[in-house]
């Protein structure tokens, strides 16, 4: 097995799984010896099977990694995948498990943004609300403060903007081209 040891790469994982071999993929990360390449093939692994929309059979292999960074980093492809295909509500409590917060809080700002991309504005704030006062926060708060301004809600996006905290992107909202267009009303 030590010989094959530099045969064996990410790559490897991804070309079985894409043959339909996940068992041998699975067989091949997750009893390797040795800590780091383990790691590493098994995050490979997971990022595999999201690629092909086996995230169910990802989520427990991710949850299986030891290294905190490598378990976040391969939860939040999942919570991307999720996101991509609209299932927010799934997408979101996977944030509960990411205990890294910069992982948590980018995910959470990226499951926002796919609700603004279609609409949902109200559950998008909500996510929203859930990142710390920072720019991450004043970012997502100005890209849903745009669009509901976009959409004709113009009263409440201007509310939301002025509850930015970051000065320099409220001013940017609120002097977006989304708030200034000419009045149909002449």
């Amino acid at each position: 097995r030590d010989a094959l040891q530099p045969l064996l790469s990410p790559t490897t994982i991804e070309l079985l799984v894409a043959q339909g071999r996940n068992d041998n993929a699975r067989d091949l990360a997750l009893t390797n010896p040795n800590p780091f390449w383990k790691a590493e093939l098994t995050k490979a692994l997971v990022e595999a099977l999201v690629v092909r929309g086996q995230c169910e059979q990802a989520k427990p292999i991710a949850e299986g990694l030891v290294n905190a960074y490598h378990r976040c980093d391969a939860i939040n492809s999942i919570i991307s995948a999720l996101v991509t295909k609209g299932r927010y509500d799934q997408a979101e409590y996977l944030t509960e498990e990411l205990t890294d917060n910069y992982l948590r809080f980018q995910a959470l700002a990226t499951i926002a943004k796919a609700l603004v991309s279609v609409g949902i504005f109200d559950r998008a704030l909500a996510v929203t609300e859930r990142l710390p006062e920072g720019l991450l926060r004043s970012e997502t708060l100005s890209t849903l403060a745009r669009a509901m301004a976009k959409k004709g809600q113009l009263e409440p996006a201007r509310a939301l903007a002025l509850t930015i905290s970051n000065e320099l992107m409220r001013s940017y909202t609120l002097n977006s081209p989304e708030f200034n267009r000419p009045s149909l009303d002449m």
